[in-house]
């Protein structure tokens, strides 16, 4: 009984690391999406007022 409990905690453990690194991932991509948006806006704005 006390073997199952412990593999159940630390699968749950595993679940929770893998949403943690899940989360961050998410969270850079979106930065990254965010500044390279940003970046390309600049360049296209720049490409139109100096041709």
């Amino acid at each position: 009984m006390f073997c199952a409990f412990k593999d159940e905690v630390q699968f749950e453990d595993g679940v929770l690391l893998v949403e943690t690194l899940y989360g961050l991932f998410l969270k850079a991509f979106q930065i990254s999406a965010l500044k390279s948006h940003f970046l390309i806006k600049r360049f296209v704005s720049y490409q139109t007022k100096h041709p």
